[in-house]
């Protein structure tokens, strides 16, 4: 029986790879296109059009993170690296836009530069985070059990 677990799910895992190589090269080759309808010789649009292309790539950018989330910790890591990787970008890609970001927000450029936060620190801040919400829960329930208990009729 093992043995059928173990084809089904190399089966399942191949039919995995392909897809999405497939669709990541879609994918890729989708945005290219959205980025050439930003060449103004070519097209007209304005900053509506704009807001309108950002605001809907970002929200199925965020919607595939959470959909492969398996927990509010891999969540976190998602989000952490993406940001890593977005302000890596500015530096090398435009370094005025991300010399503004830094003045304003400095701990941008530790994230980026120095890549302070290893995985494992990353993980270890994570858990102490989610250890220090339950303590919090804990705490609440508690506090909700003092209040006197009113029923409403």
């Amino acid at each position: 029986m093992s043995s059928n677990l173990n084809k089904t799910y190399d089966a399942r895992r191949e039919r995995f790879l392909k897809a999405k190589k497939r669709r990541l090269e879609k994918a890729t080759e989708t945005l290219e296109t959205l980025r050439k309808l930003s060449i103004k010789s070519n097209h007209a649009y304005t900053e509506e059009d704009v807001e309108e292309i950002i605001s809907k790539l970002t929200e199925e950018f965020y919607k595939v993170i959470h959909s492969f989330s398996i927990s509010p910790t891999k969540t976190l890591n998602y989000y952490l690296e993406a940001e890593r990787q977005h302000y890596s970008y500015l530096s090398e890609n435009d370094p005025e836009l991300y010399s503004l970001i830094t003045s304003q927000v400095p701990h941008i450029e530790n994230l980026v530069e120095n890549d302070p936060i290893s995985k494992k620190d990353l993980d270890s801040l994570t858990m102490n985070l989610m250890e220090r919400m339950k303590i919090l829960d804990i705490k609440l329930e508690e506090l909700q059990r003092m209040l006197p208990n009113e029923k409403y009729d």
